[in-house]
């Protein structure tokens, strides 16, 4: 139901809008208190009108008064849910979000409907940004259960390649501190297969590979990395890669000559 069809069904609705109006005019003033006043006594006369609700939250929020304001907001946001109003009731989510964005019970929810509605790349991204909430707390295990819920949902997206990637890349970042290297190794070759053609990403594969002992993967990923630079006409990329990744290794790699890379 939209605001203006509240409207028509709201008892004394001109009233009800002239007040509404007079409140958002003491807002604009910065008359609070007076806004506050004149709400709560249109809300006498229409107490299910919505929008009424909606300019007390804002009021709260605006006096510094976040917890209430979020409350009215999840209050409102239940009543368009029961109503089957799921667009409004998601808009007011993701105004929750603005004004408290920690709250991860909040976002699971948004998510949820998200999902249950099509909305898929939203819900990654929103998704996306709960686990970046568990990695600034700290708490690695969540932020990468997370990550691996959303690279599953992933795979209901047009653009399930982008996502992938960027996903499994806070994924391999996450095993990397962690100092899983071998999961991360695991990880990189799920990229590799998605971005085939991406040298970086490829050389960050070769320095796994010799740091978990797996040299002879590394020396194969390598020959085939440096054929993508030069692909690329990246010469100078090239020989910065291998001044970096094999000063000390490069008797062992039996491929194609390094002195054209060497500097």
């Amino acid at each position: 139901m939209t605001a203006l069809a509240e409207m028509f069904l709201s008892a004394g609705s001109g009233q009800v809008v002239e007040a509404l109006a007079n409140v958002r005019m003491l807002a604009r003033e910065d008359k609070l208190a007076s806004a506050m006043e004149e709400a709560y006594f249109a809300l006498q006369s229409a107490p299910t009108y919505l929008p009424l609700h909606l300019e007390i939250g804002e009021l709260l929020l605006r006096e510094g008064r976040v917890g209430d304001a979020v409350v009215k907001f999840i209050l409102i946001a239940d009543l368009y849910t029961l109503r089957g109003e799921a667009a409004q009731a998601n808009q007011l989510l993701r105004r929750i979000l603005q004004a408290a964005p920690m709250d991860m019970g909040i976002r699971i929810r948004l998510i949820d409907s998200l999902v249950a509605q099509g909305a898929v790349d939203e819900a990654l991204q929103q998704s996306v940004e709960l686990a970046q909430i568990h990695y600034q707390l700290a708490d690695l295990d969540k932020a990468r259960l997370t990550y691996s819920n959303a690279l599953r949902l992933a795979q209901q997206s047009k653009t399930n390649r982008m996502w992938s990637v960027k996903i499994l890349t806070q994924v391999a970042d996450i095993d990397m501190q962690r100092l899983d290297l071998r999961q991360a190794v695991r990880v990189y070759e799920q990229i590799r297969t998605l971005e085939p053609d991406d040298p970086n990403l490829r050389a960050q594969l070769v320095d796994l590979y010799f740091r978990t002992g797996q040299d002879d993967q590394a020396y194969d990923e390598l020959e085939l990395v440096i054929g993508l630079f030069e692909k690329s006409n990246k010469r100078q990329e090239a020989a910065d890669f291998l001044n970096r990744i094999i000063p000390d290794r490069a008797t062992g790699f039996s491929g194609q000559c390094l002195s054209g890379y060497w500097r």
